[in-house]
């Protein structure tokens, strides 16, 4: 999947309330002499709290306006806070994915482990910067998470993204998704 398709889903599917393409990658962290390699750098839009009920604990996550204007900002776990040596005022600080310098805007709240994965050592870029540090090919093979303006919605939306993207991949009628 890609993002294209992600936004014609948006436009063509009534009962969307949010969505958010996500690319995720693994990418070094650096701050001062402190490296770093978080479980998943994920590339994300503003929807993404919201859509996944992961929020932000100290400062903010990025804005549509931070994306449009392609600021370099990153929002990071708990556990890339302790890894890099951040100290206990992280926010504007800038570090360093890969050679894409990022300013700290957000600290994500605490989640721990969940099937086997840090859900803390993660960190977030705009889905724009993580196709610029992953490469052209990363921006074909999104995941595009969604929500529903209501539960009474879904079958609905599930149907109509089905529709949509049957379409756009060119799948005859028979063929399977």
């Amino acid at each position: 999947l890609t993002w294209d398709d992600g936004k014609a889903i948006r436009g063509q599917v009534p009962g969307i309330r949010l969505i958010t393409p996500l690319i995720i990658g693994r990418e070094q962290v650096k701050y001062r002499d402190r490296q770093h390699r978080p479980e998943a750098l994920i590339g994300v839009n503003e929807d993404y709290q919201a859509v996944m009920n992961h929020t932000v604990d100290r400062g903010r996550f990025f804005s549509k306006i931070d994306l449009e204007n392609r600021r370099k900002v990153i929002v990071v776990g708990a556990e890339i806070v302790k890894k890099l040596g951040l100290g206990g005022d992280p926010l504007g600080k800038e570090i360093y994915v890969g050679n894409y310098p990022a300013t700290v805007i957000g600290i994500m709240e605490e989640k721990g482990q969940t099937f086997g994965q840090n859900l803390d050592d993660m960190a977030f870029i705009p889905f724009d910067s993580a196709v610029a540090l992953f490469g052209r090919n990363a921006g074909d093979q999104v995941q595009l998470r969604l929500q529903a303006e209501s539960t009474d919605q879904v079958d609905q939306v599930r149907d109509g993204v089905t529709r949509v993207l049957r379409t756009r991949h060119h799948l005859p009628a028979g063929q399977e998704d």
